[in-house]
C-alpha cells in the first residue's frame, strides 16, 4: 500500500481510517491501494480485525463490505454510531 497523499494515482484508490478506527490500523489511518479490492479486504489489510463492524463510504456514498474499488476512488471506514434521542 502507499501512503496516502494528495489524489489517487493511476489505478489506486485513497482509503480513510475515521474515529477509534484509526487507532487500531498498523500501518496508518490513510493508504493509496490499488483498485479492484474490496473494500472489507482493504480494511483487514490496514490492521482492522477481520469482524470489526464499520460504515463505508465511497465517494460520499454509503456502500457495503464488498463493494470493489475502482480506479480514483475515496473510501472513509467510520466507527458504528449509536444513541440518540431517548
Amino acid at each position: 500500500m502507499a501512503e496516502a497523499g494528495t489524489a489517487p494515482g493511476q489505478g489506486e484508490a485513497e482509503v480513510r481510517l475515521a474515529g477509534s478506527l484509526a487507532s487500531l490500523a498498523t500501518g496508518g489511518s490513510a493508504a493509496r491501494v490499488q483498485s479492484g479490492q474490496t473494500i472489507g479486504q482493504v480494511a483487514v489489510a490496514m490492521g482492522l480485525p477481520q469482524h470489526q463492524r464499520y460504515i463505508a463510504t465511497v465517494n460520499g456514498q454509503v456502500c457495503a463490505a464488498d463493494y470493489v474499488l475502482s480506479p480514483g476512488d475515496r473510501a472513509t471506514l467510520f466507527p458504528p454510531i449509536s444513541g440518540g434521542a431517548r
